[in-house]
């Protein structure tokens, strides 16, 4: 099958360890094995930065900019893994072009002034391959799935604005924002990606990359390699 590498990096916080995955699979959960071929446990991505962040001071490189490290942030000129589509695009579409690249999510853009220029770069939005899956177990929004991106959009954001008050429509950041930030923003509004804009206090900022919770969990994971 295929091999999993597991660096016991940041340990002894508090009594606690803390096991990094570097997965080079690209999947998001580990099992863990015992001696007798019992399931032990299942690490995702998500439950490792749970415990990096808890173990912030021992995080490498905290403190750089996501600029600054090599292979951190993946540049929206990379068209088959930072996806954009304009809000008046079928959802269908940012389906199909989210399954045929293997992303979860697409950037939604505005897309100029009617909605549908493909080359536009101001985000205001996000949908991911879970939100238009959620749609096949409401039945009453299952028209949405026929309809536009933008239209679905707006489902995402009031449903959210009730499950997530406090969690902004837009979950971005700068590029010389921290890896810390970065964890700190992945951890606390937990999603699975942020992404790098130009502006974050803009409306419609420009993407101009993005960060995914398999982004730093490789970076940690190859970070405590190179230290031994």
């Amino acid at each position: 099958g295929a091999r999993v590498r597991v660096h016991t990096a940041l340990s002894n916080t508090g009594g606690a360890g803390l096991v990094l995955v570097d997965d080079a699979t690209g999947a998001h959960r580990v099992a863990v094995v015992g001696a007798d071929g019992t399931l032990d446990n299942v690490i995702t991505q998500s439950r490792v930065l749970q415990m990096v962040a808890a173990a912030r001071e021992l995080v490498p490189r905290r403190h750089d900019a996501l600029s600054a490290v090599p292979g951190l942030v993946t540049s929206a000129a990379d068209e088959q893994r930072v996806l954009r589509v304009p809000r008046n695009a079928p959802v269908r579409v940012a389906f199909e072009r989210m399954h045929k690249c293997g992303v979860g999510a697409v950037a939604v853009v505005r897309g100029g002034a009617a909605g549908d220029d493909e080359t536009d770069t101001h985000l205001v939005g996000v949908l991911s391959a879970s939100d238009v899956r959620a749609l096949n177990y409401d039945l009453k929004r299952i028209e949405l799935a026929a309809g536009t991106c933008d239209k679905l959009l707006k489902f995402v954001h009031s449903r959210n604005a009730v499950k997530r008050p406090h969690q902004p429509h837009l979950i971005v950041l700068a590029a010389d924002s921290t890896v810390d930030q970065c964890i700190g923003v992945l951890t606390a509004h937990r999603v699975h990606r942020v992404f790098v804009v130009d502006d974050p206090r803009a409306d419609a900022p420009r993407v101009t990359g993005v960060v995914t919770l398999t982004d730093i969990v490789r970076f940690l994971g190859t970070t405590a390699a190179a230290a031994k």
